[in-house]
């Protein structure tokens, strides 16, 4: 009884959740031009996901990850078969070890294709796009923790969260590319 009460309140949660998400990208983009990419937390693991997909979030959430809000936008394609411009953007890479459940992202062809050749990694397909020109955006920091087998590598635009990562111990690994910053989160 006590069981099927709580996976009921977490469904409900889980599906407020989604609407709330839902309606405060709505409420809140300030260009119908951009997608933010939600940011999620796995607590059991310590990795941190980003998405743009809401039903990824509402089934992560359903099994115990964090919603954390909006990371940064993104150019929105405006089509399934969309691919931008490569003199204006590039693409950020989503790949997923399937044997210790990390993901892990590169804007580089080649350190993805070299991730891919390592035993358990798939490739999650090209993720999202980024500005390549200086004023069509604002650097996305790439950090790395020596000290962790899962969620080794993680992703902010927060210098104040990449200087604070730095403090514990954390690897700053330079800018992993650029991104729109959410009108909502700033440093």
């Amino acid at each position: 009884m006590k069981k099927s009460v709580i996976l009921v309140f977490l469904v409900i949660f889980c599906v407020t959740l989604s609407f709330n998400i839902q309606t405060t990208v709505a409420q809140t983009s300030p260009s119908t031009t951009r997608v933010p990419i939600l940011r999620l937390y796995n607590p059991n693991s310590g990795e941190h996901l980003f998405t743009m997909r809401g039903a990824e979030v509402e089934v992560l959430c359903h099994i115990g990850w964090r919603y954390e809000g909006s990371a940064w936008e993104v150019p929105k394609p405006p089509s399934a078969d969309w691919y931008p411009n490569p003199e204006k953007y590039r693409t950020v890479y989503r790949i997923y070890n399937s044997i210790a459940g990390e993901h892990f992202y590169t804007s580089s062809l080649y350190e993805k294709n070299s991730v891919l050749k390592h035993s358990g990694w798939l490739d999650d397909g090209d993720f999202f796009w980024f500005p390549t020109v200086t004023k069509g955006g604002s650097p996305v920091y790439r950090l790395y923790n020596p000290n962790a087998t899962v969620g080794s590598h993680h992703y902010t635009m927060s210098a104040f969260e990449r200087d604070s990562l730095v403090k514990l111990g954390w690897r700053y690994e330079g800018v992993a590319w650029k991104a729109y910053p959410y009108p909502l989160l700033q440093d």
